[in-house]
């Protein structure tokens, strides 16, 4: 169990509204992480690979939302600050136990404002979670894994999705997982559906969401991205913040 919660460098911060998979539509307050563990060719968040941002302990971190004005890059929403879900992206938010225990402590401190028990987290899996994340009987944490294809990244990583065998081989309460996939082509295909059938049965969803980074790339690849989930009973995901042109983002540091 970890005690001591150091501090973590946070890249941005700003309201928005989900943008893909499971939780797609709902307002969340986007909170992520610089660095990562891996390096996709295809990331949309690349620029945090130098570790940009701003170390935060949790309890800065919550007084820093709760006394700025923090940016929605979604126009002309009405929600109240405590009407936002937490959701932690990166970088790689579960990339080291002190990342995991910093979750953790904001989770509750977020929970102890807003009231919210449930807490998203995106994730590429690759690593598994502490049992501060396990056994954090009050808080619901959900993680989205999406995990990443070797041939995807600029040199070698060890990319399998460690925590897809860990989780489902947990039966607690307070844990749910997704799966989420990014469709660039057929080769894409058997990578999927080896893991899609390791989680059928405990996946709240199995996401599958055309490859690009831009509007234009993602409506070129929707159309065989559909056929195959189809094919396989699987969910199609749009990227709703790539569609919709979310732009207006919170930078730290």
């Amino acid at each position: 169990m970890i005690t001591k919660v150091n501090k973590q460098r946070i890249y941005q911060i700003f309201k928005t509204l989900q943008g893909e998979g499971a939780y797609i539509g709902l307002p969340v307050l986007l909170i992520r992480f610089a660095s990562c563990n891996l390096r996709c060719k295809f990331c949309d968040s690349y620029e945090n690979w130098s570790n940009p941002g701003k170390d935060f302990s949790p309890e800065e971190l919550i007084n820093y939302i709760l006394t700025n004005n923090i940016i929605d890059s979604v126009q002309n929403v009405s929600y109240e600050l405590n009407d936002y879900l937490l959701m932690f992206t990166g970088g790689e938010p579960l990339m080291t136990e002190d990342r995991q225990a910093f979750i953790v402590e904001v989770s509750k401190l977020w929970n102890e404002y807003s009231g919210k028990d449930f807490v998203i987290i995106e994730t590429n899996g690759t690593n598994p979670i502490i049992d501060d994340l396990v056994y954090c009987n009050n808080i619901k944490f959900h993680f989205s894994i999406s995990p990443k294809e070797m041939r995807y990244q600029h040199k070698y990583v060890d990319t399998y999705p460690k925590l897809v065998d860990q989780l489902n081989n947990m039966n607690v309460n307070n844990i749910s997982l997704s799966l989420k996939f990014v469709y660039e082509s057929s080769q894409t295909q058997e990578f999927i559906l080896t893991l899609v059938e390791k989680v059928r049965n405990k996946a709240v969803g199995i996401f599958v969401m055309p490859e690009g980074a831009t509007r234009e790339k993602q409506l070129n690849n929707s159309y065989e991205t559909l056929l195959f989930c189809a094919k396989h009973n699987l969910i199609f995901s749009p990227r709703l913040h790539i569609l919709q042109d979310f732009k207006e983002k919170e930078f730290i540091g």
